[in-house]
């Protein structure tokens, strides 16, 4: 309970009490309806308690939030993280980071050190590795998923760009040389479709020579 002074909300405990307020008012429930979504689900948190979660006095632990998310049809980071702004974002009391850089590493896309500055390269490879699954990991790393993800990159950043403009004076240039490469990330995309298409038919090819390689090497 956060009501113990000892132990009192954080700025993320803080912002799952203001979006689950948020999120189950846009999506019309009262408190006594998201009580028995969350109890069908196999979780139990009577009316009262989301009306605690809510005023900051009761903690939301793991099992909670991942059956609220469940109950609202969101992600957990929606829960978790702001859903707009410009301002630094705290992660912790003593770590923040800005809006783009929290959602990117909450969502797997980039480290962050222990100041809540973004990573570099050399620290990017094993993040994901521990972050991600398998075959996700491998997908990022695979020069096709890298070619999606620069130009996924860019696509994002140019949409930003639009939107600021409309509020403040666009840095034409900057937006120049962004959409210069997203453009070539687009050249480049079905290079490495091509090369995904002729890694397939070696494997192909290999599989279905199998039976006369282990004739020429004296198997059945």
């Amino acid at each position: 309970m956060t009501d113990d002074k000892k132990n009192p909300l954080g700025p993320t405990g803080s912002r799952v009490q203001a979006n689950l307020a948020r999120i189950r008012e846009a999506r019309g429930l009262t408190k006594k309806e998201l009580s028995a979504r969350v109890g069908d689900l196999g979780r139990q948190i009577p009316p009262l308690g989301i009306s605690r979660i809510e005023a900051g006095a009761r903690r939301v632990d793991a099992d909670d939030l991942v059956a609220l998310a469940l109950a609202l049809n969101v992600s957990p980071l929606a829960l978790l993280l702001p859903h707009s702004g410009t301002d630094t974002i705290q992660l912790t009391a003593g770590v923040g980071a800005s809006f783009d850089d929290t959602w990117g590493w909450a969502s797997g896309d980039c480290p962050l050190d222990d100041e809540g500055h973004r990573g570099d390269d050399r620290q990017r490879e094993d993040y994901e590795r521990q972050s991600l699954p398998p075959a996700e990991w491998y997908t990022r790393r695979h020069p096709a998923g890298q070619a999606v993800g620069r130009l996924k990159d860019g696509v994002r950043q140019l949409v930003n760009m639009g939107v600021e403009a409309v509020h403040e004076d666009a840095e034409d240039d900057q937006f120049a040389r962004r959409l210069r490469a997203v453009r070539y990330a687009v050249e480049r995309l079905p290079d490495e479709v091509d090369r995904l298409e002729a890694d397939h038919a070696d494997a192909v090819r290999f599989r279905e020579e199998a039976p006369q390689r282990a004739r020429a090497n004296g198997g059945s």
